[in-house]
């Protein structure tokens, strides 16, 4: 058996899957989204070495994690003043089907972004809301997405 499936297969499944809980569920498909980046993390997060649990550190090594088994080629963070953190995802596995499903409207396969969030929230007591307000990334490029959030902890912008 090969170590890794083909890119190519998993976005067929993501894009079947997705458009299934888009058509089934319309009313909680971002709500499963979420929830499973809570159900991924908790499986994770033991298998990981925080060198600390600054939301940085703790995004850092996500970041390293998601590069190492193929879902990106290279990721960027900056955290900025007022609690803005600019997360830009660089060649993403699963761009071919992410990019149909948002021509499509339809619930987005925000693996990673659900991961980070739930690990913000587990590990730092920080809450991370997509400034988008409808969930979609800006496609900068063919290669790169950019998503912008603001990091919080008891309502109030992060330093």
């Amino acid at each position: 058996m090969a170590d890794a499936l083909a890119a190519e297969f998993i976005n067929l499944e993501i894009y079947a899957l997705y458009t299934a809980i888009t058509e089934l569920c319309p009313q909680q498909g971002w709500a499963i989204m979420w929830r499973s980046g809570e159900l991924a993390f908790a499986q994770l997060e033991p298998t990981l070495d925080f060198p600390s649990d600054a939301p940085l550190d703790v995004l850092r090594t996500l970041g390293d994690y998601l590069v190492r088994v193929g879902y990106l080629d290279a990721i960027e963070l900056e955290l900025r003043p007022g609690g803005q953190l600019e997360y830009s995802m660089l060649g993403a596995a699963i761009r071919p089907a992410a990019q149909r499903l948002l021509d499509e409207g339809a619930i987005l396969p925000h693996w990673s972004t659900a991961l980070m969030v739930a690990a913000l929230r587990t590990r730092c007591g920080v809450e991370a809301r997509m400034e988008a307000h409808d969930h979609r990334p800006e496609l900068v490029s063919a290669d790169r997405s950019r998503e912008r959030w603001l990091l919080t902890r008891d309502g109030v912008p992060i330093a």
